[in-house]
């Protein structure tokens, strides 16, 4: 088959898409594709079609596709949350959980943690990471990334942007009386939230805050895992049991 590289672009009637900015520029200077090539274009909010470059303008291309699939979202929604971790290692995190289905990464600041970590640039970054995933694993969905100031923060925020969906709350810590993370999930729709902390783990407080706003304590068994170790294996995790609502 023959292969066709994705972009992230906006529809702008049916079977005619415009790809803009740096998208366009990947695909003129960087890939160097010629009008007529066979491509895939998504808007990452569900919709995406298989086309051909059809023209190329100055710094706008056009796309000329054969209609568009609208992909909807899952009935259960698949979050992750974890502390800002040093430099580099959330960036080594999100494609991962980009294709293993993850809906919204949630990352917080912790206490004696930099507040560097979650500088403006640095979420920029993250967003065209989760961009550059969506494109290359061919999902139709571009994962939501949010950050905030502390664990504090985040379970209310959290709470208050749910409204009256049902929601698995879920804090990772790895006691040995803790159940294993795949034996607590059991919704089919809602929303399930998973959070770990950054190198250190969660405080004391921190972990008590979360379990205060009504997080179950869970394992990913018996061994310490390192936070990105972690946060690949309750992606699996998650992404598995839903597969198996399918």
């Amino acid at each position: 088959m023959q292969h066709r590289f994705r972009f992230m672009g906006e529809m702008h009637t049916e079977g005619r898409w415009a790809l803009r900015g740096d998208e366009a520029l990947h695909l003129t200077k960087v890939l160097r594709l010629p009008v007529d090539t066979a491509v895939e274009v998504t808007d990452g909010l569900g919709r995406w079609a298989l086309g051909v470059v059809g023209a190329i303008s100055g710094k706008d291309v056009t796309l000329i596709t054969e209609g568009s699939q609208l992909e909807p979202r899952h009935r259960l929604s698949l979050e992750f949350a974890i502390g800002a971790l040093k430099p580099g290692a959330v960036d080594d995190i999100l494609p991962a959980l980009t294709e293993l289905g993850i809906d919204q990464v949630h990352v917080f600041h912790q206490q004696d943690s930099a507040k560097a970590r979650l500088q403006p640039k640095v979420v920029e970054r993250w967003q065209r990471i989760l961009v550059q995933s969506t494109k290359q694993c061919k999902r139709a969905w571009l994962p939501e990334i949010h950050q905030y100031d502390s664990v504090g923060d985040f379970a209310e925020q959290v709470t208050s942007t749910g409204g009256t969906q049902a929601a698995q709350k879920v804090v990772l810590r790895g006691a040995a009386e803790d159940l294993a993370l795949p034996r607590l999930m059991r919704l089919e729709q809602g929303r399930v939230i998973v959070v770990a902390g950054g190198e250190k783990g969660l405080s004391p407080a921190e972990e008590q805050t979360l379990l205060a706003a009504g997080y179950q304590p869970a394992s990913l068994g018996p061994y310490v895992l390192r936070a990105v170790t972690a946060a690949v294996a309750a992606a699996a995790s998650m992404s598995l049991y839903r597969t198996d609502l399918c």
